[in-house]
């Protein structure tokens, strides 16, 4: 099951309608009320900025480590991301998590470039350089293209 449903023709807004409905009454904790928003589609990410991102992790984890400051590549992308993307309570059903990290596979392309943006004038304020190759989706969003 989902928590979201994409309808790309009106053919499909009945079935989706459907789905959410199903989802809802097996899901929800019904001691609170509920509420949904309709937004535009935006694709997400792509897999080739993601590769890059972490490629940027283990660059400053790399760095931050030989001044003496030993970190993992994946606590960099929890600082990093804690940092710019902020917490959210993730509730499924009867549980809820509170403040959790937010997930970069939820975002669309341009939150994405947003953060990779951030994460880069983060590092350079750390002194810290990263790799910026030319064939890579990131170079192609800041081209225009």
């Amino acid at each position: 099951m989902s928590d979201h449903w994409k309808v790309d023709t009106p053919d499909q807004l009945s079935e989706r309608l459907k789905f959410f409905e199903n989802w809802v009454r097996a899901s929800w904790d019904w001691s609170k009320p509920i509420t949904w928003t309709v937004k535009a589609w935006s694709n997400r990410r792509s897999l080739n900025a993601n590769a890059l991102l972490h490629i940027w992790f283990r660059e400053v984890a790399d760095n931050l480590t030989a001044r003496g400051n030993p970190i993992s590549e994946e606590r960099v992308k929890l600082l990093l991301c804690h940092k710019f993307l902020g917490t959210e309570d993730f509730e499924y059903g009867r549980t809820t998590i509170l403040g959790q990290v937010r997930h970069t596979s939820e975002l669309s392309s341009g939150e994405f470039k947003q953060l990779m943006d951030q994460i880069v004038a983060w590092a350079s304020d750390h002194d810290i350089l990263l790799s910026h190759p030319t064939d890579s989706e990131y170079y192609r969003w800041n081209q225009g293209q």
